[in-house]
């Protein structure tokens, strides 16, 4: 879960050029497990974008370096909110 956050917080940082903070954790599902070698492939995009807060959708992907194969082991929906450096919520982007 902390490579999910840790994903959702750059995505979030990139789009909005600001100090971001995780508000909340909508769901999420593991579905596999990651086993000893194998690769985390971990996808981000953002579903929804308001003034203040973005939805990112997480998806990682174990794939087994032998075999080639990947497959979906988690995903989830984090809302982040930009920030100023009071900790003050602000608008994701200036208009």
């Amino acid at each position: 879960m902390q490579w999910m956050d840790e994903a959702a917080y750059i995505t979030a940082s990139r789009y909005t050029e600001k100090k971001v903070v995780t508000v909340s954790v909508k769901e999420v599902n593991f579905i596999s497990p990651l086993r000893s070698g194998m690769i985390a492939d971990i996808h981000s995009k953002i579903i929804s974008a308001g003034n203040v807060k973005l939805e990112i959708l997480i998806e990682i992907y174990a794939e087994d370096v032998y075999s080639g194969t990947s497959q979906k082991a988690a995903y989830g929906v984090f809302t982040m909110a930009a920030v100023n450096d009071d900790m003050k919520a602000v608008r994701l982007k200036s208009e």
